[in-house]
């Protein structure tokens, strides 16, 4: 599972920096012979689409006091 964007975010609510990542999950049929199974990071966001400014709207949570953050972020 290559990882697309790695960054470091600040809590919005306990104000703590915790590192969220992006993966980009490789496409397989259902019918080919090998499946593989991949477990989901226990630090992975999830980006909802792209705002009308070019960035992409992240949620992370976070993994001190499992607050869902929403944020935008810009390559």
């Amino acid at each position: 599972m290559p990882i697309k964007y790695t960054e470091q975010h600040t809590c919005e609510k306990c104000g703590c920096n915790f590192e969220w990542n992006y993966f980009e999950y490789a496409k397989q049929k259902l019918g080919s012979p090998i499946f593989h199974v991949e477990t989901i990071p226990d630090n992975s966001a999830r980006i909802s689409g792209k705002n009308p400014n070019g960035g992409y709207n992240v949620e992370a949570n976070c993994p001190h006091c499992g607050y869902d953050n929403r944020f935008i972020f810009n390559e």
